[in-house]
């Protein structure tokens, strides 16, 4: 039911619209005996039943880097959220004046990878990460939004829940959305890739597009700065049992390509030829790599042991 300014939900008075979408609607509110705004996310009626399980889900999730949930109000047939008002433009404001520099990127890669690491830890997916439900603060602190709903909601066979840009290739054929988390490191890697590139991954639109695309289409790495290009490729490999395995592992690699010196900018700098389809071909380049210096480091030692 569409609210209107001056509207009451308990002791909460509608504000304002924020925005709308397939997952309700969200208004600004104000909360009368606290004296603070706060976001209220009405639930559209076919939801409603989930409610309070989106609720105890979202009260599970304390971290500094995830929307913060504050209760659970009726509003008449329809059950709405009240969570943390954060002021501020979203990723996806961000990204439509141009692309992240490198360093920003990087700064705002961690704390996604953080509020997500901490997520799956706990058993919840969100399924919808995309830059519209990523918040920057004045501080420059990012909030991940609507973690919750997208995990909880019944996935029949054949119907899959998502942004098609965004969307992991067993998501897009309407599997069960990723018991083991891949579908959002799959996303994550389509984020940072928008990120850097100021472009989709993949600008499909029609079922033929996207049926098409997961055949044949790959991102073109060469607009992706050289440090983070393995790490995109890796998390955006169409087989999830080849896919990079856990968020905790792209954090790390962001903290290690940020480091001075650090050798994982070297092997991180995967070249525009490469694509995330032939982790064979990479892993033969690195094994490469990797006997030369050892090669290299023996040969040193013994040299310098015949002295």
């Amino acid at each position: 039911m569409p609210l209107s300014p001056g509207d009451k939900l308990g002791h909460y008075e509608i504000l304002s619209l924020l925005g709308k979408g397939g997952m309700g609607e969200v208004y600004r509110g104000r909360d009368t005996k606290l004296k603070r705004d706060v976001a209220i996310k009405v639930l559209p009626e076919t939801f409603a039943r989930h409610a309070e399980r989106e609720a105890k889900v979202l009260a599970s999730l304390d971290h500094p880097n995830i929307g913060h949930f504050y209760g659970l109000v009726d509003a008449e047939d329809s059950p709405a959220l009240v969570l943390a008002l954060i002021e501020g433009p979203t990723l996806a404001d961000r990204i439509a004046v141009g692309p992240i520099p490198l360093d920003e990127s990087i700064h705002i890669a961690q704390q996604i990878a953080e509020a997500f690491e901490y997520a799956h830890d706990r058993g919840v997916i969100h399924r919808d990460l995309k830059p519209d439900n990523i918040k920057i603060t004045p501080e420059g602190t990012v909030k991940v939004l609507d973690f919750g709903l997208q995990a909880l909601i019944d996935n029949p066979a054949g119907v899959s829940f998502g942004t098609t840009a965004y969307m992991s290739p067993e998501q897009v054929m309407g599997e069960c959305a990723d018991a083991n988390r891949r579908s959002d490191i799959y996303a994550f890697g389509a984020v940072l890739y928008e990120m850097l590139t100021g472009k989709y991954l993949f600008a499909w639109e029609t079922e033929g597009e996207i049926t098409a695309g997961l055949i044949k289409d790959e991102p073109k790495f060469a607009a992706v700065p050289a440090p983070l290009r393995l790490l995109i490729a890796r998390c955006l490999v169409r087989e999830p049992r080849r896919r990079l395995q856990s968020m905790g592992e792209a954090r790390l690699i962001l903290e290690d390509v940020t480091e001075p010196g650090s050798t994982l900018v070297g092997m991180y700098s995967l070249g525009p030829d490469m694509a995330p389809t032939h982790p064979l071909e990479r892993r033969h380049k690195i094994a490469i790599s990797a006997a030369l210096v050892v090669a290299f480091a023996a040969g040193w030692a013994f040299e310098h042991f015949q002295r």
